[in-house]
């Protein structure tokens, strides 16, 4: 049987590209993610919204941020507080 990758997804709010020690970073000490970065596969080209909310829900649910926006503006539970 093929080894499949083993794949980590670290996603945190209000850390920029350049905090991480890999990318330049000396405002924290970050030896496990430089060493990760040095050892494996690095992913460096992402688009995202300035709030984590819509990624963070886009991963939940595997959905467009578009299409999770007009889902909960027409959800029936939030027609009321928006007044429609």
């Amino acid at each position: 049987m093929k080894n499949q990758p083993n794949i980590i997804l670290i996603m945190s709010d209000d850390l920029g590209y350049e905090v991480i020690g890999a990318n330049g970073g000396t405002s924290y000490n970050t030896p496990k993610l430089d060493e990760m970065a040095k050892n494996g596969m690095r992913f460096e080209n992402a688009h995202v919204m300035p709030l984590c909310t819509p990624t963070r829900i886009s991963l939940m649910t595997g959905k467009y941020t578009f299409a999770i926006t007009l889902d909960l503006v027409y959800s029936p539970q939030m027609r009321p507080l928006l007044g429609i």
